[in-house]
């Protein structure tokens, strides 16, 4: 097998090891699996169907029909999934197409008027049509921590947008969880390079479709807030920001730890991430007192909307 293609399937096995890691996606992400099963069957029958009881003609009726109600539709069902509660619109969904494909199954069993069947298609082109931006946008809730997911974002946008040359660093030795967002292993990282045991050159894993390099965490280790201080550390970055245009550096959460502090002095830019709902004001208040005002860039609200 030629390696680019070797390449890719471990890229994407690791992606799928990652997605599996976490249950909540992996609930979503299975259930996703097979709705797509099932809704590919339910054409595959409806074409047949239309086929057997009016020809190429029927088909493209069938087509048509199903197709053009969802694409007049689609930016407003697409609104359901900020409306309401995510995940019970895609159980809604999911409910929905379930009666809809039962029901068109039983219309042609029992030899009812092809009308009712083709209707009963249209409906499930509608709900097509909601169910996928609803589930996108449920999918970055998923995420264990959405400060991964806000510097992941970032990433990706200067790489791709602005053709910078990027790496994220995740310094969150204690609870390190950026290696699952982008599917990759998570050592040797920051930590073994801190500790004299892998060398940066390493750990740098480039992810080309992303177009961005990622230093995962690591090794966990004792003493985390001492590697972060260390001058092996500040050496770290200076190798890094000469050979990258901009380092993204996923902290830990603001808090009673150190590690925040400690890694503040060394970046010149801090963007502050705040979880609607779940991070009270004091601690928000505590977290910005603990930051230089003239290095706080501003603060990003995570999960504003419903779901």
């Amino acid at each position: 097998m030629p390696q680019a293609p070797r390449d890719q399937l471990r890229e994407s096995a690791r992606a799928f090891a990652a997605v599996f890691h976490n249950p909540a996606l992996r609930r979503v992400e299975v259930s996703w699996a097979g709705t797509v099963c099932t809704y590919w069957i339910f054409i595959v029958a409806l074409g047949l169907y239309a086929y057997d009881r009016g020809g190429a003609t029927a088909v493209g009726l069938v087509g048509l029909l199903r197709v053009l109600p969802s694409v007049v539709a689609a930016p407003f069902g697409a609104v359901l999934g900020d409306r309401y509660p995510r995940e019970r619109v895609v159980v809604a969904i999911n409910v929905a197409r379930s009666f809809t494909i039962a029901g068109a199954a039983a219309a042609a069993f029992l030899s009812a008027p092809a009308g009712v069947v083709y209707a009963l298609a249209s409906v499930m082109g509608l709900l097509q049509s909601t169910f996928r931006p609803t589930q996108s946008a449920l999918l970055p809730s998923l995420v264990r921590r959405p400060e991964e997911l806000t510097a992941a974002n970032l990433a990706l946008t200067m790489a791709q947008d602005f053709q910078r040359r990027i790496c994220i660093v995740d310094a969150n030795l204690r609870n390190p969880q950026l290696h699952r967002t982008f599917g990759i292993e998570n050592g040797p990282g920051l930590s073994d390079v801190l500790i004299g045991r892998a060398q940066l050159d390493e750990a740098l894993v480039y992810l080309e479709d992303q177009q961005v390099s990622i230093l995962p965490a690591g090794g966990t280790q004792s003493h985390p807030a001492e590697l972060l201080g260390s001058t092996t550390m500040r050496r770290t970055l200076e190798a890094l920001r000469s050979s990258f245009d901009r380092i993204i550096i996923d902290a830990p959460p603001a808090g009673p730890l150190a590690d925040v502090g400690i890694i503040t002095p060394l970046v010149d830019t801090v963007l502050l991430v705040v979880r609607a709902g779940l991070t009270s004001r004091p601690s928000i208040q505590d977290a910005v007192a603990s930051i230089d005002e003239a290095k706080l860039l501003g603060v990003v609200l995570n999960e504003t909307m419903n779901g």
